[in-house]
């Protein structure tokens, strides 16, 4: 079986309310799973810019900063006709605007969650994982902080 790489960019929604940080988790049209809002790099892009452009196209959310310079990766593989696809994700952590208006066309559903409990959501063990890292990033670097 052939193998192609496949690279990705997105941005994990964080909006911070009353209650706490919370992170904007979709559910996606193809294969209905639970994950963050990403998408393929246009000529003459960045990453950045990329993910900041898929973030809006699905969900109309815009970045108001950073949380952390360097992306999140997640890695993970699937097959398609007669490849095996070797998927890796560059995820940079955001504020973000909180009323998000979700692209039918790639999206089911979207919806803010504490940050504590996107891992319970998200579909796979990859995403999971991702989560995981996310809350703690949230709990040691941006809790407390003045953002």
């Amino acid at each position: 079986m052939d193998v192609i790489q496949d690279h990705s960019y997105g941005v994990i929604p964080v909006f911070k309310d009353t209650i706490g940080y919370k992170l904007f988790i979709i559910r996606h049209c193809n294969g209905n799973f639970w994950g963050f809002p990403k998408g393929h790099i246009e000529d003459g892009e960045d990453a950045i810019t990329a993910a900041k452009r898929e973030l809006f196209e699905e969900t109309n959310l815009e970045v108001t900063s950073l949380l952390r310079d360097e992306p999140f990766i997640e890695k993970y593989q699937f097959k398609k006709e007669n490849l095996l696809v070797d998927k890796s994700v560059e995820f940079y952590l955001a504020l973000t605007s909180k009323d998000a208006r979700i692209d039918k066309k790639e999206l089911l559903e979207g919806k803010w969650i504490p940050f504590e409990q996107a891992e319970n959501l998200a579909t796979y063990d990859e995403g999971k994982a991702l989560c995981r890292q996310i809350a703690l990033y949230i709990k040691e670097h941006v809790i407390g902080k003045s953002i």
